[in-house]
């Protein structure tokens, strides 16, 4: 690493990055919206409020985002060359590049917390910002056509509107963002560093054979191979957390339907069966919660496991390289800190399953909510009016549920 064109390399390697990124980025969300389930349910919540149609803001918000996460790429990047330069001048026992990488470890301390909380700035402002769009949004759709009473005479009604509204709107911004983010700075480290491990990497003798670039090798095939174990043991968790959020919801409307109607249940003296209710939903809740924790502790001890291991690779590979003479301490660490950025980056998506479950499971509940509310404003429209002693309904089939919930009401 050239430190005196460090500034100059690095904007012109952000500006290749930020184009490439930009262009995978957009044909992805397409062939998601178009081949999976799960995208185009994203696509129905999200784009309408990316629309530059409606306004550029959002869009000029994420493309902001996009560029700082790249960056942040860039800043570990340089720590990882800053790692070699400065292992290399304590194994020279070289004290005036010692502490010149110490002056350069600063400027990069600085440059990365910086950094961090201008992400952080943007991150939240864009959560806020589509919180609001998609609270007023999903209300007034709830609200027209009187969806929110039509609903209750679906075949299906959909379950806690409410709490669809209020908490999982919030759950849905904010684990877009960083499920998006955390991937895209996944992918654009796996590039970049897989580049610094191929420079650094040698063979290795395994039974005899010798594997070239034995490095890059063992790290994919060992976070492939594991990704593809957690995702085995981490699939359930997407019915769970679903389960989880409607269960809890069940519950709570039954606390709430008590405080309202408190008048009538102590009239008739309805507490023995309310209290039978509440501990039935109750002990619903509790179950699938020890169902979690039970496919939690398997998925996370897996992927602890994992981790652990994988922290002795570098050196298992290279320490025969470090004694024999062929490279240096700083290459030793550099590998290391490499090796750790690829595999934390390929263990993103193993890693992040269990949060993508919950999304996978808060789209489900929105774009649930949206197309109940689009079959209740389908519900035929009744045109009802005395006619002397008689009441005359127009417009009704009594086939239907609404008939026949009329036809009982009547």
């Amino acid at each position: 690493m050239n430190w005196g064109s460090a500034v100059t390399d690095s904007a012109l390697w952000l500006a290749e990055a930020y184009a490439i990124t930009v262009a995978v980025l957009v044909v992805t969300a397409l062939l998601l919206a178009r081949y999976t389930r799960w995208g185009n349910q994203f696509r129905r919540m999200a784009w309408p409020y990316f629309d530059p149609r409606r306004t550029v803001i959002p869009l000029s918000i994420l493309a902001l985002l996009l560029l700082l996460t790249i960056f942040g790429v860039r800043v570990t990047v340089l720590f990882s060359y800053w790692y070699k330069d400065f292992y290399d001048a304590i194994q020279n026992l070289d004290e005036t590049a010692f502490w010149h990488y110490l002056r350069v470890f600063a400027i990069l301390a600085a440059v990365h917390v910086a950094s961090s909380l201008v992400v952080y700035l943007v991150g939240q402002t864009l959560d806020i910002n589509w919180r609001s769009w998609l609270n007023d949004t999903l209300t007034d759709d709830w609200l027209d056509g009187r969806a929110y009473y039509c609903g209750n005479f679906l075949e299906n009604p959909v379950d806690n509107p409410d709490q669809r509204i209020q908490a999982d709107i919030t759950a849905f911004a904010t684990s877009s963002r960083t499920l998006s983010m955390g991937a895209v700075a996944a992918m654009v480290s796996i590039v970049s560093f897989t580049k610094i491990l191929w420079d650094l990497s040698g063979p290795l003798t395994v039974f005899g054979a010798e594997i070239p670039r034995a490095m890059i090798f063992l790290v994919y095939t060992y976070v492939l191979v594991t990704t593809a174990l957690a995702f085995w043991i981490g699939r359930p968790l997407i019915m769970l957390n679903f389960l989880n959020e409607k269960l809890g919801a069940s519950f709570r409307y039954a606390l709430v339907r008590l405080r309202e109607y408190g008048e009538s249940i102590a009239f008739y003296r309805g507490e023995n069966v309310e209290r039978r209710t509440l501990g039935l939903r109750f002990a619903a809740v509790i179950r699938n919660m020890w169902a979690i924790v039970f496919r939690t502790l398997k998925f996370s001890g897996f992927n602890l496991a994992v981790d652990q291991t994988a922290v002795v690779f570098p050196f298992l590979v290279q320490g025969s390289r470090l004694f024999s003479g062929q490279i240096t301490f700083g290459d030793v660490m550099q590998t290391a800190q490499a090796f750790g950025q690829v595999h934390n980056s390929l263990s993103f998506f193993r890693e992040s399953y269990a949060d993508f479950a919950s999304f996978r499971a808060t789209l489900i509940r929105l774009t649930g909510l949206a197309d109940a509310n689009r079959r209740a404003r389908a519900l035929p429209v009744l045109d009802a009016f005395s006619a002397g002693s008689h009441l005359v309904v127009r417009g009704l089939d009594v086939r239907t549920p609404v008939g026949e919930a009329l036809i009982s009401e009547l």
